[in-house]
């Protein structure tokens, strides 16, 4: 769970300068970089995924969002060291995370599905891009920045694009939900993998947990799609 922390009440209104609030509300990510620009174009093989829609984040400046802060502030402090390994692990451009799940079906089942998981990751990959330029959600550093709030955030490999939605936890549990129907008896394991995936990186201070959210929203409405 990422809600199990205790916050600091605040009111983000009272914590910014007009000229600070300003900032925010023009404030955007721009254009993804670090090779993830590659997934701004391109064909999408999985038919009906336009109409996957999904309602815009807190805006910059509410008090949704400065909680969210809070939220990643206490995460981080709490967070053991075991999920800074993991996260950094899981933020490798190559092979992507998603992989995981190859090793794991080839491990108890002994079938490869390498190729399914590659055609996936591709196809999920530029649907969450079309996302995050729609929306263009500052990553928490940025944000947290104009409130002088410093997350001690360590910098990703995998973290040059819109924050919003979160693609390890969009596509991390759409292909834990397609999988689990070809394999159900993992369901369990698949699933589990498919959250963690993305809970890493709020832990990490990579994402708001909304983003999170956000991800696994879209991954239950696009994971019916997939033939």
């Amino acid at each position: 769970m990422i809600f199990d922390y205790a916050i600091t009440p605040g009111n983000s209104e009272l914590k910014l300068s007009f000229t600070d609030r300003l900032r925010l509300k023009q404030m955007s990510y721009g254009s993804p970089k670090g090779g993830e620009e590659a997934y701004a174009t391109g064909k999408v093989s999985i038919k009906g995924w336009k109409e996957c829609e999904l309602r815009p984040p807190p805006p910059n400046d509410s008090e949704v969002t400065y909680q969210e802060l809070l939220q990643i502030k206490a995460i981080i402090t709490a967070s053991p060291k075991k999920f800074d390994a993991v996260a950094h692990e899981q933020d490798k451009p190559k092979p992507s995370f998603e992989f995981a799940f190859v090793d794991y079906i080839r491990d108890q089942e002994n079938d490869d599905i390498y190729d399914l998981v590659d055609r996936l990751g591709e196809d999920l990959t530029r649907i969450g891009m079309h996302h995050k330029l729609r929306y263009q959600r500052p990553r928490p550093y940025q944000v947290a920045d104009v409130y002088g709030m410093d997350l001690e955030i360590p910098i990703g490999k995998t973290t040059q694009t819109p924050s919003y939605p979160s693609n390890h936890s969009f596509i991390g549990k759409c292909i834990a939900l397609h999988l689990a129907k070809l394999y159900p008896t993992h369901a369990d394991k698949l699933n589990e993998m498919g959250d963690e995936f993305g809970l890493n990186r709020v832990r990490m201070g990579w994402h708001f947990p909304s983003d999170h959210h956000a991800g696994q929203e879209l991954a239950y409405k696009v994971s019916g799609l997939i033939r």
